[in-house]
């Protein structure tokens, strides 16, 4: 899926995220899962990234990059129709390597 690139300024030390949806899963009773039910964690893509601090210098997260949060971090906005997810930065929990985000977006991996 090709996404629009996004123009604007959030604010210092936030994260704008575009949640990856793994989608849901049945069980044979025919149950609907929900994909969040598993995972005590959500990936996302870095979409945009606020200014540092000199307290907080965010170099580690770049725009592409996928991240793990705790799904009920920050909160979501809809941006052209879009489901994102604004977050601090402090709640990144992991930040996947360049090569590994890349397989995650193409969904090469979605472990």
């Amino acid at each position: 899926m090709i996404h629009m690139k996004l123009k604007g300024d959030i604010l210092p030390l936030m994260v704008l995220l575009r949640p990856i949806v793994k989608g849901e899963q049945k069980t044979d009773s025919g149950i609907i899962i929900p994909d969040t039910a598993d995972d005590p964690t959500m990936k996302s893509e870095v979409m945009v990234v606020g200014r540092s601090t000199d307290a907080v210098p965010m170099d580690d997260i770049q725009v592409g990059r996928v991240v793990l949060t705790h799904p009920h971090a920050g909160h979501d906005v809809y941006i052209g129709g879009e489901k994102y997810r604004l977050t601090p930065y402090k709640n990144v929990d992991f930040i996947y390597s360049e090569e590994e985000s890349q397989k995650i977006i193409s969904g090469q991996n979605g472990s």
